[in-house]
């Protein structure tokens, strides 16, 4: 480490109350995201104990004491670089999660027109974090294409920083984290004695029409954890319907 090196203190202290968690309201999460976005080219090299699979949680462990604590330590080093991303787009270290990683949805051209993307909706505070760096269950992931995942519609792609998850390095007006892929359908189902009872969401929900009521709903819902009950019975299905009979034989037809 040298003199233009950041002070790590603030950090560190920021990353020893973080909760452990993505949620929106984790304070710490995104240290260790860049953090770990730097570090984990280092894993085989800094850890003495290789991961086992049969002791999964615990493994790979025991980082090396060589230049430990010292400026030449390989785990402060790249918490220093991932602190000066951090640094360079003013964020602070007790951030909550949910003010810097965020969904909006973008687009509104059509392919080939030579039309800009625009967005269309105000950013969604999103939970979550990145599957290839931090490994998480609930994986989200920032996208740098141009285009809508497996098509050709235009849509707005931040610039990013390297070795910070997709952090964007705020041109174009973009901050943070913005998320554009990852848990897409949630699902969880339980077998009781009365049926099967079951809840999920889309989380980036279902229509491509920004004027949709169904263009947001479930991003808001996965937002703020509000999960949809699945409907299984006929009963269900039938007291929930917003079709009438008729127009759902006629919406099938054409």
């Amino acid at each position: 480490m040298s003199v233009n090196d950041p002070d790590l203190s603030p950090w560190c202290q920021a990353l020893q109350g973080w909760d452990g968690l993505y949620n929106r309201d984790s304070l710490g999460a995104h240290i260790l995201r860049v953090f770990m976005a730097n570090y984990i080219d280092e894993l085989d090299i800094d850890l003495t104990i290789p991961f086992n699979p049969a002791d999964p949680v615990s493994t790979p462990a025991n980082p090396s004491q060589e230049n430990a604590g010292t400026a030449s330590d390989t785990m402060l080093q790249a918490l220093a670089k991932g602190v000066s991303a951090l640094q360079s787009q003013g964020i602070a270290p007790t951030e909550p999660l949910g003010d810097l990683q965020y969904f909006r949805a973008s687009g509104g051209v059509v392919p080939g027109s030579g039309g800009m993307p625009v967005f269309q909706t105000q950013p969604i505070p999103w939970h979550g974090g990145d599957g290839n760096i931090e490994g998480a269950f609930n994986a989200t992931g920032v996208v740098t294409s141009e285009f809508a995942e497996d098509t050709w519609f235009p849509r707005i792609a931040p610039e990013v920083i390297d070795n910070t998850a997709g952090l964007s390095d705020g041109s174009g007006g973009i901050d943070g984290w913005l998320m554009a892929r990852g848990t897409s359908w949630h699902f969880g189902l339980e077998f009781t004695n009365h049926g099967p009872e079951a809840y999920g969401l889309v989380s980036y929900s279902q229509s491509s029409d920004s004027m949709s009521d169904y263009f947001l709903d479930q991003s808001k819902a996965y937002s703020n954890k509000r999960y949809m009950k699945l409907l299984f019975t006929d009963r269900e299905i039938e007291q929930n319907l917003t079709l009438g009979e008729e127009e759902i034989i006629t919406y099938f037809k054409y």
